[in-house]
Order: structure tokens, then sequence, then C-alpha cells
């Protein structure tokens, strides 16, 4: 990188991070008007900008390269980690650096197309050693992808890439390692509860396309829609999607945002569009105060007679989060599960001019009743699933609680293989084949339940004094969705 272009990348980056307040308005109105982002033109001098932040760091740049002890060709690794350093000041987890790699990534995340292994990942906690940590899984393979024919399964935690510990990486990070040119080959080692050791898969990377939108028919007339990604087309897929689910003779809805992270602004009115059309969809917040209702797309309304359910967790964030706000403020539907995540600022993605690109936040957005849900989440109006923060997970169509070196069973779903064999709600698990649950860690009784190489085990209960002991099959049952089917079959008039 020669000096004039190093000098122009700082003071290009100085300039839009001093002056964001100024850009504001240019840039989030075109993020909601679907209009190119625009940038202002060199603030008057009345501004007070001095640029003697910028002549300071030329002078450690020049400092460094011409003192440090090697010597120094490049400067993009300078520049950069003096960006993310700005950047990092913040304290803002959501403004960040994207150098050319991570924002192609994130271009190609938002068309839908990109050459990967078709895994879809997430932050998942985990307790070490007696400690909870945040951990990159895979929190589901896509159906066909590469990972799925590999044999990479929901809930694996990956702590390598090509050899490589990826521990305290972020998903971003994580992401970019393991997308690359098609053909070639990447390493993943995973973690996977149930299994001693760590697994390792070779797996080539494919075109892989992610589909917004999956759909089914369920018994009873029941459409479900998973809603994967807000990226290009959704609200227009979303629609077609619904119509055609009332044409094959569905009578209510579930809409299943569990685990998705977000994605475009536009997409996620325009997805909300299609069940609600009275305004505002959701309201943005600058800097100062100014807000801005954001109306429905009018051309996206569907059946709003039709029961709808969405199907929330902690994973559900941003996009996910202004379509569950607009359903839930509307009184559209309900939402059932777990409170979502709780991002609810907004970025702006800016380039630099060398590939490269900042994402900055620029506003917030409230909820259409003005709730502010940043870092507080969206409540559903059915809370129903395990709580993270409290031990809890879900098994075999149960959901358990690991207290006081025992588990106890908080949820029996009537199809779970624990209330057939006859256990009840309250029933604490003492023993699991032959470990018994107190002299054992979480991590060792979750690995032992959750081993796939076995097909049945053997618990042992206290009920009132009394031990009971049976074996039980293991099944898959998504209980949370059974909850879901159960409230909008009560919504069917």
């Amino acid at each position: 990188m020669n000096r004039k272009l190093t000098y122009a990348l700082i003071v290009t980056f100085l300039l839009l991070l001093m002056f964001s307040s100024f850009l504001m308005g240019f840039i989030v109105r075109g993020a909601l008007t679907g209009s190119p982002i625009r940038l202002a033109q060199e603030p008057s001098a009345d501004l007070g900008i001095s640029l003697q932040p910028v002549e300071t760091i030329w002078r450690v740049l020049r400092l460094i390269k011409e003192n440090y002890v090697e010597k120094i060709t490049d400067d993009t690794p300078l520049v950069y980690g003096a960006i993310r350093g700005m950047l990092g000041s913040l304290n803002d987890p959501y403004s960040r650096f994207l150098d050319p790699k991570q924002n192609k990534m994130l271009q190609e995340e938002s068309s839908g197309e990109f050459y990967g292994i078709g895994a879809q990942l997430g932050l998942k906690r985990i307790e070490v050693n007696g400690k909870w940590e945040d951990r990159v899984a895979i929190i589901a393979p896509l159906p066909g992808s590469p990972a799925e024919r590999a044999g990479l399964k929901a809930g694996d935690y990956i702590v390598a890439v090509d050899d490589k510990d990826v521990k305290g990486l972020s998903v971003d990070e994580v992401a970019s390692k393991i997308r690359g040119k098609k053909g070639t080959s990447v390493k993943i080692t995973v973690e996977r509860r149930g299994v001693k050791g760590t697994l390792t898969f070779t797996i080539q990377r494919e075109l892989i396309r992610v589909e917004p939108v999956e759909s089914k028919l369920l018994p009873g007339g029941i459409g479900y829609i998973k809603l994967q990604s807000f990226s290009e087309n959704a609200g227009e897929v979303l629609k077609e999607t619904v119509e055609k689910l009332e044409k094959q003779g569905a009578r209510g809805l579930i809409v299943d945002v569990r685990n998705n992270p977000g994605g475009l602004f536009d997409e996620a009115v325009k997805t909300a569009s299609v069940f609600v059309q009275e305004s505002p969809i959701v309201i943005i917040q600058e800097r100062g105060g100014k807000r801005t209702p954001i109306d429905p797309d009018r051309k996206l309304g569907t059946n709003e007679n039709i029961p709808l359910v969405v199907l929330i967790n902690e994973g559900s964030a941003s996009a996910s989060e202004i379509f569950a706000g607009a359903i839930k403020d509307h009184e559209r539907g309900k939402l059932v599960g777990r409170r979502t995540f709780g991002k609810g600022l907004v970025q702006t993605v800016i380039p630099l001019g060398d590939g490269s690109a900042i994402a900055l936040t620029t506003a917030k957005y409230l909820t259409p009743s003005g709730k502010d849900i940043n870092k507080e989440g969206i409540q559903p109006d059915i809370t129903f699933g395990p709580d993270e923060s409290k031990y809890e997970f879900i098994w075999n169509g149960a959901i358990l609680r690991w207290e006081n070196k025992h588990l106890r069973i908080l949820y029996l779903s009537s199809d779970s293989p624990l209330a057939k064999a006859g256990f009840q709600e309250n029933d604490l698990i003492v023993q699991i084949d032959d470990k018994v649950v107190s002299v054992n860690s979480l991590v060792n009784i979750t690995n032992l339940l959750f081993d796939d190489t076995r097909t049945t085990a053997t618990l042992k209960v206290s009920r009132n004094g009394k031990v009971l002991s049976k074996s039980v099959s293991k099944q898959d049952i998504d209980i949370q969705l059974e909850k879901a089917t159960e409230v909008v079959k009560k919504l069917i008039k």
C-alpha cells in the first residue's frame, strides 16, 4: 500500500467516524428506501473538526515503519489494525471492520449464494471446567449440503479449521476460514456431545444457495414455514409460500425464526409486511432522538385472517426481532418460545475504497409501540422451552434441568419415550446406564445422553422416596414446534 493510499484511507475512515452524525440521515434513509448509500460532501469548517488525530496516527505509522526492528514492506496490516482499534474503542460489538475477504463474504450472504460447506453457524454455550463459555457451533447443516453429506450435525462445536484452533474467534471469523474457492477442501474438527475426543471432517467446498424459506404442510392443516434468512427476495418468497400453503389447505400458519440471526433490513420490513399491513412495521431512531416510522410494503399483504404463531428463541436476533416485534405489537399473531436475543441496532456498511468496509452502528430500531429492545429482547406471549441460564436443555421430548448434581424432569411431551415409560414431570434422574448422576459433571452426563452410537438409555429416577428404573429409546422431538402447533390449533375458529 503506497503512502498516498495509506494516508487517504486513514483520512477517509476518520472523517466517516467523526462525521457519522452528519452522514447518518443520508445513510439511514438511503438504506430504508433501497436507494444507494450516499456520503455527504466534505463538512464545512464551522463544525470545528480537527485533523490532529489523523496527524497523530500518521506519525505513529511513520515511526513504526522507520524504527521497528524488522522491515515492514506492507502498510495494510498496520492500517487495518488501527481501524479495528478505533472501532473497538466504541465498545460496540456490532461496529466492526471488514477486510476485503470479510466484506465479500457479507455481500455473498446478502445475495444468498457463496462457496462453502452449507452449515449455519452460531454461538452456543458449553460448560468447561465448571464455567460456561460461548463457542462457535453448527446450528444446522443445510439439507443436501456438503456439511450434511459429510456427517456434521446440529450442536457440533467447531474447535479447529484446517488444524488451526478457532477458540475465541467470532462466528464471522470462523465462517471466513471455512469458505473458499470452488472445489477446494477444508478440514473441520468438532467436539460432539456423546463422543469422546474430537471428530475431523474433510469437506469439499461447493456453491451454496441458501433458500430464504422452507415450508411444509403439517397434519391438521397447519402450514409450517422456516424463515431461514433475511436475504434478497425473502419478502417475495415468503408471500408466495403463504399463498401456496393456503391453496394446499392450510388453516393456520407457524413461522419459525429460531436461531435466525438476522439479515437485510429491507427484507425484515418486507417479510413483516406479508402479515402486517398497518403502519409502522418498525421505527428508526437516529442519534439525537429523531424517529422515522417505516411503513409496510403494501404489495406484499396476504390473508390477514389466517391464524399465525411465530416461534422465537435466544438465537432470534436483529431482523428476526423486527419481524417478531411487528407481529406482536400489531397483535397479528402469538409469539411462542423464549425471549429473543435483543439486538435493536442498525448497522450501515460503508465501503472504504480498497474492497474493505466498516459496519457502523448508525441508528436504533424500536418496535411499532416504541419499545427499545436492545439488550432486552422481545418476550414471547407464551414462554416455552429450556432456559440455558438455569442449566436446562431438551432431550428426548423432555426439558431437563441440572440442579444439585441431579437432573430434574421439568416437562414431558406426551410423545416422549420417557412419558411412555411411566416417568413424570418433577422426577429426579439419579442414574443413567451405569453412571450415577451425582458423582459426574454436567458435561459427562450430557455426553452420555447425546451419545449417537446408542439408541437406548436406562434411566433410574427418584420419586417420593421410591426408585423407578426403565429403558427408553431415543427420539428427536421438537417440543417447541409441538407447543406452537397446539397454540395455532386453538386460534383456528
